[in-house]
């Protein structure tokens, strides 16, 4: 992965300088991920629960969805295996949201892979390193992994708590 084309792409298309990188990291870890899980996680889970497409059509479109963001970024082999992580990472996010009957669970693992992608931004942006190395990206995992693994313990708190899932969707 070429980070400086990257971060020339986000500071001329995007907008995102190292100035302003602190504050669009809060807006993606809190704003944007919990708006990603409500509307694919939440609504359109319930929007195909009758369906056959109810596993499927909602890690798909999450899927897509990011196409529009990686696009200039990546080579179409990097572009296919994002997606495909992307999908892979929305049906655990779902599962975890069934488990618990809330989405809530889905959304602190999502922090935590927002996490790592921030992470590389940071040292994008302050560090001006021009490119991933082996030894960033297995950090990153690794620190993702530890973020990840006590996922068991997230859905216990939240089934205890018994906020289902459409009383989030509910109006007020």
């Amino acid at each position: 992965i070429d980070l400086a084309t990257l971060k020339m792409d986000l500071e001329t298309r995007v907008g995102v300088t190292a100035s302003i990188f602190p504050f669009v990291a809060l807006y993606i870890l809190f704003g944007n991920s919990f708006l990603e899980e409500f509307f694919f996680r939440g609504w359109l889970v319930d929007l195909f629960q009758k369906t056959k497409w109810k596993w499927f059509m909602p890690s798909f479109l999450f899927a897509i969805y990011h196409i529009a963001i990686f696009l200039p970024w990546f080579d179409w082999p990097i572009l296919l295996i994002a997606l495909i992580g992307l999908f892979i990472g929305g049906l655990l996010f779902q599962w975890l949201n069934k488990a618990s009957g809330t989405i809530y669970p889905g959304w602190i693992v999502h922090i935590s892979a927002d996490i790592g992608v921030l992470l590389i931004g940071f040292y994008m942006f302050y560090f001006n390193w021009n490119k991933c190395s082996y030894d960033l990206i297995s950090t990153f995992l690794h620190i993702q992994c530890q973020l990840i693994l006590p996922y068991q313990n997230w859905i216990q708190f939240w089934q205890k708590r018994q906020i289902p899932c459409h009383l989030l969707l509910t109006k007020a």
